[in-house]
């Protein structure tokens, strides 16, 4: 059954999106303040789930909160690809190359996974500098059957007025931009994609939950709070997103 998992990680991101098929593909694994996060908190969740090994892990942009994990994943789980964006890092590169992965840049509207159940893609890797790496960052869309799961890493202001542009459509459920800090752009950003849910990768200390608000979701949740969240997608769209937390 397709489910998009967002891990615990603090201030940083790493998500699991399981397309049924062995589609497995992660989404960043980095966090600051937590150096050991691939052995104390990926690997044994990745194990509980039964992932043995990853179709693509995809580094939406060079900070490391989103990319720092990645080379111990790499080196204790078999990977096929690594996607990146137009400027990682170069210790993510040295990784990628030691262990034999081969890497592909994102470029707009490639398919990263799909099954009959739905599809992963890249959305958008714009706008061109001087556009700041954050507003950079890769974006993705998930779709599962008829839902529809929008993923813009850390795009700011900037990157989210570049995405509204290109007429992303509405989503059902939205990861929150860059952690779900302050944004100046976030109430016309939340008009034009209309999520119904809300999810927000964030540190325990300062989440701005006024803040988080203004995307215009009727459900939120912050893995500061709720801990790891589970998203199910039901055939059945009038019974809406299926949505667990679970925390140790």
């Amino acid at each position: 059954e397709p489910c998009f998992v967002l891990f615990d990680v603090g201030h940083g991101q790493a998500a699991l999106i399981r397309l049924g098929d062995g589609m497995d593909v992660l989404i960043d694994a980095g966090s600051h303040g937590r150096p050991r996060l691939a052995r104390r908190v990926l690997l044994p969740a990745l194990r509980e789930l039964g992932v043995s090994r990853l179709k693509a892990i995809v580094c939406t942009h060079a900070d490391a909160d989103h990319w720092n994990a990645v080379p111990a994943l790499m080196a204790r789980l078999p990977v096929e690809r690594l996607v990146v964006d137009s400027d990682p890092a170069p210790a993510l590169l040295e990784a990628a190359r030691r262990h034999g992965i081969p890497l592909e840049t994102a470029r707009e509207g490639i398919i990263l996974a799909s099954t009959a159940r739905g599809s992963l893609s890249v959305l958008a890797t714009g706008p061109e500098p001087p556009a700041s790496s954050n507003d950079r960052s890769i974006a993705l869309r998930l779709r599962v059957g008829r839902w529809s799961v929008l993923l813009p890493a850390d795009r700011e202001e900037v990157g989210l007025r570049e995405l509204s542009a290109r007429g992303p459509g509405t989503c059902d459920l939205l990861i929150a931009p860059h952690h779900g800090r302050p944004c100046a752009g976030a109430t016309e950003f939340g008009r034009v994609v209309r999520p119904k849910a809300l999810l927000a990768s964030c540190g325990s200390r300062g989440t701005d939950y006024r803040s988080l608000a203004e995307y215009g979701a009727v459900e939120v949740h912050t893995t500061d709070r709720d801990g790891c969240l589970t998203v199910r997608f039901p055939e059945e769209r009038d019974r809406g997103l299926e949505i667990e937390a679970f925390r140790r």
